[in-house]
């Protein structure tokens, strides 16, 4: 996808129609340095995505919070960028099923 489809078309489709259409999706990426990629693979974007109206940007910090916030992202009905940072896919650690996120409250 292109930043025009995903900042512009999927991101404000929903105001330009009143709220009577939603585009959820979720867009899942990885973002970070720190396996020795090139310049053009080691960009943090994550600046540009925060501003777009109509986006929500999610960068979990844990195991934990990849798999809470991942399935919250897909419960929602805004569009969602979901920047996972690349080395934390050597990470392991607990997860508490217990524990219910909502990704509406945790927009800042």
């Amino acid at each position: 996808m292109s930043m025009d489809q995903i900042g512009n078309q999927s991101a404000k489709i929903r105001y330009m129609f009143g709220g009577q259409i939603s585009v959820p999706m979720v867009i899942r990426t990885q973002g970070g340095t720190g396996r020795s990629g090139g310049a053009q693979h080691s960009q943090s974007l994550e600046s540009w995505i925060m501003y777009i109206p109509g986006l929500y940007l999610v960068m979990p910090s844990n195991p934990n919070d990849a798999y809470h916030l991942l399935r919250d992202s897909l419960q929602t009905n805004t569009p969602t960028v979901f920047i996972e940072h690349k080395l934390l896919y050597n990470f392991e650690g607990p997860l508490d099923k217990k524990i219910k996120y909502n990704l509406e409250k945790q927009i800042y």
